[in-house]
């Protein structure tokens, strides 16, 4: 299945909880037309509640800093504070120390460009949230509707300590 099919499925499947998803993957994506494909990236970032990464293996479009559009918005979104949930496609974290090992070996049967794993190895040394690794839609749409359950659930102590703080003060 193409990555693009994977970000098709992930909005199909969180938009039935009733939430918005933004993915450049859809023909409904709403750009501004002064701006950039990055800046539109950068855009969607911070305005985001939660930021979703899902790392297959295509890199996508290398921007003039040498990196991709998802992975500047990567680095935006945890600049700005957002939470990051962060799935790596199995395959391409199996060869992740095969890659560590020969960095220079031919990996074009598993990803477009090898810059990816060096992508995918700055999250595991930068990173200090959980990393899940994924196979289908499935791993990926289970493990987010448990961690939004948990954000939500979080929330409403918060709000229930709140109420109780102001009618104590």
């Amino acid at each position: 299945m193409k990555q693009t099919d994977w970000r098709l499925d992930a909005k199909r499947e969180l938009s039935k909880i009733n939430y918005r998803i933004h993915t450049y993957a859809i023909k409904e994506f709403l750009i501004t037309p002064t701006l950039s494909p990055q800046e539109m990236a950068y855009t969607y970032a911070s305005e985001a509640d939660i930021f979703i990464l899902v790392v297959g293996t295509r890199y996508g479009y290398v921007t003039e800093s040498g990196k991709s559009i998802t992975n500047l918005e990567y680095l935006h979104a945890k600049a700005k504070g957002i939470p990051v949930f962060v799935f790596i496609d199995k395959q391409l974290n199996n060869q992740l120390r095969i890659w560590e090992s020969n960095k220079v070996g031919d990996y074009s049967a598993t990803v477009d460009n090898p810059k990816i794993f060096k992508f995918v190895t700055e999250i595991y040394n930068e990173s200090k949230q959980w990393i899940y690794t994924y196979e289908s839609i499935r791993d990926i749409t289970t493990t987010m509707k448990h961690q939004l359950k948990f954000i939500f659930s979080d929330g409403l102590k918060y709000k229930k300590y709140q109420i109780l703080y102001n009618h104590i003060f």
